[in-house]
Formats: structure tokens, C-alpha cells, sequence
């Protein structure tokens, strides 16, 4: 068995896992509460001490933001996260960090068909290169190379890229938030907060009372999504239309970045709740119009990921691979 966990900036999920005819299963699970803990080590420790496995050899961790040199570079963790000191406090062979982008990345040989909602159907036959594209908690970006044989996964920092406009309103919106932030970038608008933030410049001054109730009370980016689909305030359907707009054409310029001919996967906790509006046009409107690439982007697949546990996937998908490799062959327990 592997231990695979999810560390978030307020909570952690970890979970056991095994193998089932070459995938990751989830044999048991839990989420604590980061602020009780001195650290990530402790608190595996302890997980680990309640369930009583057999000798645990392999960890992998995913979490939101880059990775340099096996350490989380995020800023809102309550605790450092380095592959090397938690293989050292949790006397295992091999620990891996990840990004979260990078854990679904390899979670897509694992996800099963109804964890996947297709966007655009494209030529699945003609395969090679894909892509991860995330919006949510954490944005951002990751790619898998085609070999020949197999994808190989590896991370990005594409996510802080400059936000590049792709038409008026869209220029208007970037010169908005630049009197607001140094950097307009990608991940500022693709998460729950930038939708929230687009919301906020579509409606300028117009304050619906029972609305800004409903955003000061709720999640502000439910609510948004709440109200552009199934309600009746136009801010919020054209906050929607806007921002999956940039998602789409985001999404083009990756898969034109790295060729992704094989497949776009966009992923994040926004994603689900989208599965229906990312087909509603605004999106592929925008993914297709690159001019005489139009052909090419219309032949590549995309897929909405709607497993919530995908990272986390991802993440006994790596370890899985690390106590392979360290053990010869086959899968050991």
C-alpha cells in the first residue's frame, strides 16, 4: 500500500490506497484539519497510527501552486512541504511533491468514463500530446509528452502567464484589474476568485440587494454560477460568458503551445459545475476562433474532469510508479 494526500491551504485529505488491475483504489480515507497539526509529517503520522497498515514504503502529496526542488512554493500553506524532509520524518523510502495541476495530469490513465464529461469530441484517433488546464482553488497548468509508447507527465508554471485578451471586452476587463494588480495574469481570472472578480467588474455600481445578500452570505462563486444558470440576473450570465470565453481560448493556446493533438483536459473544483455551460458555446466559440488553426483546434478532444479526487489520483498513481521502480517490477503491497 501507498499513502497519497491532498494538502490544501485549510485541510488535508489522505487516504491508503492499493492497486486494481493497474489502478489506483482508495481503501480508506480522511480529511484533517490543518490547524491542528505542527506539520504535514505529524498529522500522516497520525493517520497512519489509527489505521494500522502494513509497512508504508511510498507517499505522494499534491498541492496547489509550483513546486521547485521537491518543495511546495505556496504561500498559504500553514506549514512547509519538502519531498525530503517528510521522507526523513515519515522514514520512508520515497516521497513525492506535486503540484495539483500535475497530479491530475497523472490521474488520466486512472479516471473511469463517467469521470470525464466531453466538451468537444475532436479525433481521439489521431492521439498524441495532451494537455491539463485548471481552474478553481488552483489554477494552472501541466502537459503530458507522447513518446511513442506512453505520456510522460510534467509540471508548469503557465498559469501565471500574462492574461492575453482576445477582444474588446475582454481589453477592457485587463485594463480594469491593471489598476488593481501589478500582473494581469491567467490565474488571476481562471479560479473561483476570478470569476467572482469578473462578476465584480461586470456590474460596476448596479447592486441587486437580495444578490450582494446572496454573495456576502454564500461563496461568492456559486452564487455567480448559481445565479448565471439558473437564475435571472444578466451580470452574472454575462460574468459566466466572459470568463469561460478566456477559459476557451486559454485552453487553445495551450493545446497550440504543445500540440496537444491527443486531448485538453480542464480540470479544477469550478470545473463540474460547469459541465453544462462549457458546452453552451462561450467556450468553444472562443477555443476555435484562432483563425486558420480553426481545423486543427476543432479536431483536438476535450474533456471536463469531474472526479473530485483526481489529484489525489494522481498522487497514489506516482507513488504506485515510485515503489515499482524501487522494487523491480509488479506491484507491491
Amino acid at each position: 500500500m501507498i499513502v497519497a494526500g491532498e494538502v490544501g491551504s485549510k485541510e488535508t485529505r489522505l487516504a491508503l490506497c492499493g492497486l486494481d488491475v493497474g489502478r489506483p483504489v482508495v481503501v480508506v480515507e480522511e480529511t484533517a484539519q490543518n490547524s491542528g497539526f505542527p506539520g504535514l509529517a505529524p498529522m500522516v503520522q497520525r493517520f497512519l497510527r489509527k489505521y494500522r497498515p502494513p509497512q508504508i514504503r511510498a507517499a505522494a502529496f499534491v498541492v496547489g501552486g509550483p513546486i521547485q526542488g521537491g518543495v511546495a512554493l505556496a504561500t498559504d500553506l500553514p506549514w512547509a512541504v519538502g519531498s525530503q524532509a517528510l521522507a526523513s520524518e515519515l522514514a520512508m523510502d520515497r516521497v513525492t511533491v506535486l503540484s495539483d495541476v500535475e497530479g491530475v495530469a497523472h490521474s488520466l490513465p486512472a479516471l473511469a468514463h463517467e469521470d470525464l464529461a466531453t466538451v468537444n469530441d475532436g479525433d481521439a484517433a489521431q492521439g498524441g500530446n495532451q494537455a491539463v488546464i485548471s481552474a478553481g482553488a488552483s489554477p494552472g497548468v501541466a502537459g503530458l509528452f507522447w513518446n511513442g509508447m506512453e505520456h510522460r507527465c510534467f509540471a508548469s508554471d503557465g498559469g501565471n502567464a500574462d492574461f492575453a485578451p482576445g477582444n474588446a471586452e475582454e481589453l477592457q476587463l485587463a485594463l480594469h484589474l491593471s489598476t488593481q494588480v501589478e500582473r494581469v495574469t491567467l490565474a488571476l481570472l481562471l479560479s473561483r476568485d476570478g470569476l467572482v472578480r469578473i462578476h465584480e467588474y461586470v456590474r460596476g455600481k448596479t447592486r441587486d440587494p437580495a444578490l450582494t445578500k446572496a454573495l456576502e452570505r454564500e461563496d461568492p462563486a456559486a452564487v455567480v454560477l448559481r445565479e448565471a444558470t439558473t437564475g435571472t440576473d444578466d451580470g452574472c450570465r454575462r460574468a459566466l460568458r466572459l470568463f469561460l470565453g478566456i477559459y476557451g481560448s486559454a485552453a487553445a493556446n495551450l493545446a497550440l503551445t504543445l500540440r496537444a493533438t491527443g486531448g485538453v483536459y480542464l480540470a479544477g473544483d469550478i470545473v463540474p459545475g460547469l459541465r453544462e455551460p462549457l458546452r453552451d458555446g462561450a467556450f468553444l466559440a472562443a477555443f476555435h476562433k484562432k483563425g486558420p488553426l480553426h481545423d486543427v483546434l476543432r479536431k483536438i478532444p476535450v474533456h471536463a474532469v469531474l472526479n473530485p479526487k483526481a489529484a489525489l489520483l494522481g498522487a497514489a498513481t506516482v507513488a504506485a510508479r515510485e515503489l515499482r521502480t524501487q522494487r523491480g517490477s509488479g506491484w507491491a503491497s
